[in-house]
């Protein structure tokens, strides 16, 4: 086990009182986070009074794997998950029977019904879901309120609704013992409601709140998370105590150094530096296309030339030298979904495995419904008792499913090892796209830098650094845009290619690079050359 620097050990051996811990990137804030329970545990705390709670069932599943690493006994009692997950558990406990969660296409169903028209549903639905997550219920509310109702007449629950009911039957609870420690992962990103339920939490229990985060990092604006609550945490906890992780351990030096040259130009946020850790490095590299639809082309020449070809063989042999690349150390991150087409069919017609982050989730949206339903139906028909109190792995091995549901089957297995069948069809429901991620696959990832958040890989290629779509002209909040360029570059740990093309014009951010950290390279391309010899 690696030891702890200072400042994490200051966090793990802090048991009175409340925690800010600003981790930036690469600092092992997951690290920390288990190794502190793991002391409070062993140092005579009830693992039952720990409450950790964490940004998706991704995190929530490697958080739990680190801290059964470190703490030998006692652990399966402590609560890791999502907030979520936290607001269906009290939800459940409270009405003392099974708590049904509809996912967004059951929503857009109801609003449908009410409205009779499909577009001014989907409108609705997001006004909805800002009315809940910001907790601004004095708009005019007539669909809202029938909505609700609808709702509650069928005995439904949103996800929002496991927050806001899940504050509103607190006080009510019968609780077992007091809640001691709450943690919270990715604190910069709650939401309104859903910093007043942890803060509801914390009060009714006396809790000491340890709230785990990085404004520089906060990307989620468009969700209705809101960076001010991070940023005014101490207004609300005056007594809180801030200890700062700055030490990368991730990024090499230069990837560090432009990193940082770019966030320091945000103003709302906590100055963080951070301290590559590891020394020896290329610099990041911005690169100039002649054109945008040379982009794939040219990040597949790139793994290429790294892996040393892409036979099988050829790629085991790469593994087992020293410092050898496997597939899955590349990423290729962009801004919106529409950019990941054109980079798709490039990846096809090379040749080398990849994956799309979310692709099991959205490509055919009827698969994860027809799963649930799939499950549903089987401990209806058979013996449902004991079928339900069997884990993913045992029940699919017991009952048969369509063949083509099986990717989503094995996203099951890996998310919810331990999750009793008769509580998985909620767990399901609960699902962010950002989950669905395999690590053991031996591919290139593919995804939207949102997705890509809490991953690292050792080289990264950001693709279509133009201005008007890095930053996104329709976004209308310059600093988010920023933080998630960063959140962006941060994620690669040895090399890192920012990309745009000679017919755009630049992202802006490119120039607030150092000068120091960044190579500026224009390759020349196949296309190029032909288009030189006609003289076109």
């Amino acid at each position: 086990m690696k030891e702890l620097n200072e400042s994490q050990e200051r966090f793990c051996k802090k048991v009175c009182g409340h925690i800010l811990l600003v981790a930036g990137p690469g600092t092992g804030k997951t690290y920390s986070i288990a190794r502190k329970i793991a002391y409070l545990i062993e140092n005579g705390v009830d693992p039952s009074s720990i409450i950790s709670i964490t940004f998706t069932n991704r995190a929530a599943s490697e958080l739990k794997e680190r801290i059964n690493r470190y703490a030998k006994e006692k652990n399966s009692a402590v609560f890791v998950g999502t907030i979520h997950k936290l607001g269906l558990k009290l939800i459940k406990e409270y009405l003392g029977e099974e708590v049904h969660v509809i996912d967004r296409d059951h929503q857009l169903e109801i609003l449908k019904d009410i409205l009779k028209d499909e577009r001014r549903a989907r409108m609705e639905l997001k006004k909805i879901q800002r009315i809940k997550n910001c907790m601004i219920f004095n708009e005019d509310g007539t669909i809202y309120e029938a909505y609700q109702k609808s709702l509650r007449e069928k005995k439904l629950f949103d996800f929002e609704d496991l927050i806001l009911f899940a504050g509103l039957f607190l006080e009510n609870l019968e609780w077992k013992n007091r809640i001691e420690y709450v943690i919270v992962d990715e604190f910069q990103d709650l939401n309104r409601a859903q910093y007043d339920f942890i803060s509801k939490l914390v009060r009714l229990h006396g809790s000491f709140l340890c709230a785990v985060g990085d404004a520089d990092q906060s990307i989620y604006g468009f969700r209705g998370s809101d960076v001010k609550i991070f940023l005014d945490l101490l207004r609300d906890y005056p007594d809180c105590e801030i200890i700062r992780l700055t030490e990368n351990y991730r990024c090499v030096k230069t990837i560090a150094e432009a990193s940082y040259g770019l966030i320091r130009n945000n103003k709302m946020r906590l100055d963080n530096p951070i301290i590559a850790k590891r020394e020896g490095s290329s610099p990041v590299k911005v690169v100039t296309l002649p054109h945008s639809s040379m982009t794939g082309d040219f990040i597949v020449k790139e793994i290429e030339k790294r892996i040393g070809g892409i036979s099988h063989l050829r790629v085991i042999n790469r593994r087992e030298k020293k410092g050898g690349l496997s597939f899955s150390d590349f990423a290729v991150l962009f801004r919106t979904h529409h950019d990941g087409l054109s980079l798709k069919r490039s990846f096809e017609k090379s040749g080398i495995p990849y994956q799309i982050i979310g692709e099991r989730l959205e490509e055919n949206s009827s698969s994860l419904p027809r799963l649930i339903g799939y499950i549903k139906n089987t401990l209806r028909e058979k013996d449902g008792e004991s079928l339900g109190r069997l884990y993913p792995k045992e029940f699919f091995e017991r009952c048969s499913f369509p063949i083509d549901l099986a990717p989503l089957v094995e996203l099951a297995k890996r998310l919810f090892p331990l999750t009793p069948m008769d509580e998985l069809v909620n767990e399901l429901c609960l699902l962010d796209a950002s989950d669905d991620f395999d690590p053991s696959s031996d591919s290139v990832t593919l995804t939207t830098i949102h997705r890509a958040k809490g991953l690292e890989f050792s080289c990264v290629f950001i693709v279509a650094l133009d201005d008007g779509h890095i930053p996104l002209s329709s976004s209308g909040d310059i600093e988010e845009e920023r933080r998630l360029l960063y959140v962006g570059m941060t994620r690669a740990k040895d090399e890192l290619f920012l990309i745009h093309s000679q017919n755009r014009t630049p992202s802006p951010f490119l120039g607030e690079l150092p000068p120091s950290a960044i190579e500026r390279i224009s390759p020349i391309m196949k296309k190029e050359k032909k288009m030189r010899l006609f003289n076109i």
